[in-house]
């Protein structure tokens, strides 16, 4: 525990991984226990979980029972620090259906309401923090802090990025993508939405992939155009800011796209435009001009769904983004809302009615007045 007390983490757990990779259980039991104590003692930000995480497969299998119970409670204690799913996500596909049961059994009883009660010696000196505000009368301590300790670690950087580029390049993609039949096509680009389903993407040059992408989102086939953008927003996902560029590259013709009325061509698209905002891909303030150009398609289906997408970004983005956004946007509505299509007046105040709920003192319109119209 020194060790880690002494900030010197990675030491400490380049010894673990040793003492877990021993032939005599005695010397891997402690070597999990101690971690479990240390992850325990001072939390996930001071112990990474993604090593532990790393180090947990080979011993679901372990031949000892002892070794295979550490293992467990050591996993148990990494759900109350970074969360249940991601756990779940990154490690149940590594264990045999047996343990599995045994964790779902006892997840129940998680509360993920672990706090650190050991501080490393940097920070020690400094001023403790101030207490919580009493909590009310009936509220339970473990639901309190479990959320905000879930929040504090994202599941993406628990993992290892992927080479997806290399498989891709063996697996007939640039050849099936040209060919003459649809449903050869459709593999093609069926096998990239695979092999970017990864968690994590690791970064590269997918500018060719995208300018391949591009023409196949305007394919003649519908299941084509689907894949197509399908594959984009697993790309999105895996990839996060690595691929702002080129969703920069693709938003014009992902909103024109939005013409089509077929309800899975709408519904791939609203998803995949949807994951480029939520990865970070794309910043409204960025794209002020885009939407700009969107708004004013001839085809209404176009102008109203591009402003509900707005409404979606203004509605999982924090208050100071929203707060830079809305001179641009106030505007661009402000003209909607003389439309000819109901469903464009509509969207539009849908906009103005989210900044102002973020925005709570912005002068546009008071929600009770927006409200009469939405």
């Amino acid at each position: 525990m020194l060790w880690v007390e002494l900030e010197a983490v990675d030491a400490f757990l380049d010894a673990m991984e040793k003492g877990i990779k021993a032939k005599v259980a005695k010397a891997v039991v402690p070597a999990i226990d101690v971690m479990f104590q240390a992850l325990s003692e001072f939390g996930a930000k001071v112990v990474p979980p993604k090593r532990i995480l790393k180090m947990l497969p080979e011993l679901f299998d372990h031949q000892d029972q002892n070794v295979r119970a550490s293992s467990k409670g050591l996993t148990l204690e990494l759900c109350r620090w970074i969360g249940k799913d991601p756990v779940k996500s990154i490690l149940f596909e590594k264990m045999r259906d047996t343990m599995k049961k045994e964790l779902e059994a006892e997840l129940v009883n998680v509360t993920g309401s672990a706090r650190p009660t050991r501080k490393i010696r940097s920070e020690q000196d400094k001023e403790p923090e101030p207490e919580a505000a009493p909590q009310a009368v009936g509220s339970n301590p473990s639901e309190e802090c479990g959320p905000e300790a879930s929040q504090e670690i994202d599941e993406y950087d628990l993992v290892d990025p992927v080479d997806i580029l290399t498989p891709l390049e063996k697996s007939g993609f640039w050849e099936g993508v040209k060919a003459t039949k649809w449903s050869e096509r459709k593999e093609a680009v069926a096998e990239l939405t695979k092999l970017a389903s990864t968690k994590k993407i690791a970064p590269g040059d997918f500018s060719e992939v995208c300018r391949t992408l591009k023409k196949l989102i305007t394919d003649v086939n519908i299941a084509v155009a689907v894949e197509a953008i399908q594959a984009l927003g697993n790309l999105a996902r895996g990839l996060r800011v690595h691929f702002s560029g080129s969703s920069r590259f693709l938003l014009p013709v992902l909103l024109e796209k939005l013409k089509e009325k077929k309800p899975t061509l709408t519904e791939a698209l609203s998803q995949t435009l949807q994951a480029m905002h939520k990865a970070g891909c794309l910043n409204l303030v960025e794209i002020v001009e885009e939407i700009k150009t969107a708004v004013k398609n001839k085809v209404p289906l176009v102008r109203s769904l591009t402003l509900n997408w707005v409404t979606y970004c203004i509605e999982t983005s924090n208050k100071t983004v929203v707060l830079k956004l809305h001179k641009d946007y106030v505007p661009i509505c402000m003209e909607c809302l003389n439309d000819g299509t109901p469903e464009v007046r509509d969207a539009a105040f849908s906009v103005l009615a989210a900044i102002a709920k973020v925005n709570f003192c912005c002068k546009i319109f008071s929600l009770n007045y927006l409200s009469n119209f939405i």
